[in-house]
This record gives structure tokens, C-alpha cells and sequence, in this order.
């Protein structure tokens, strides 16, 4: 009963495969559209370089830091240690 109802409210559409016809009915052969590639963006050249860019900082820059860092964390490693041993709470 609610199928018939249904059926009488909103109709099926008669043939939902159906082929379109062109004008032209000497063709019987199914036809197929093709796309053209579209061209991609050109490729531009690598921007010139101002000057020589260094890789690497100095040598002596970088044992600096290194010496800092590790300095440093012994004197935090040794407050520590103290504030441990003095009764720290």
C-alpha cells in the first residue's frame, strides 16, 4: 500500500537508461569525447644567486656554543647537587 502510494506520488522515470539519439542516424557506433591535456606551468630558472651563501658557520663559533651549553649544565648539574645535600625541601 505505501509502495502504491509512493508510485502514485513520485512516478518512476520511464526508461532511466535510455540513449540519446543525434541527428545524424547514419552513426549506429557509441561516440567517446576525449579531453586535450592541459600545459602545466613553465618551468622558470633558478633565481641567481647575490653572492657566496656560507654552509656552515665558522669552526670556532660552533665549539664556542658547545663549550657554553656544556658549561652551563655542569653549573646547573652542581646547584643541584648542593641544594640536594644542604637540605633542600
Amino acid at each position: 500500500m505505501r509502495e502504491q502510494r509512493r508510485e502514485r506520488e513520485k512516478p518512476r522515470p520511464a526508461n532511466p537508461s535510455m540513449k540519446l539519439g543525434s541527428s545524424d542516424s547514419s552513426t549506429s557506433d557509441d561516440l567517446t569525447v576525449t579531453a586535450h591535456d592541459v600545459p602545466g606551468p613553465k618551468e622558470s630558472p633558478a633565481p641567481a644567486s647575490l653572492g657566496p651563501v656560507a654552509s656552515q658557520p665558522d669552526k670556532s663559533s660552533t665549539k664556542a656554543v658547545v663549550v657554553i651549553v656544556i658549561v652551563t649544565a655542569l653549573a646547573l648539574g652542581l646547584i643541584v647537587l648542593l641544594w640536594w645535600l644542604w637540605g633542600g625541601k
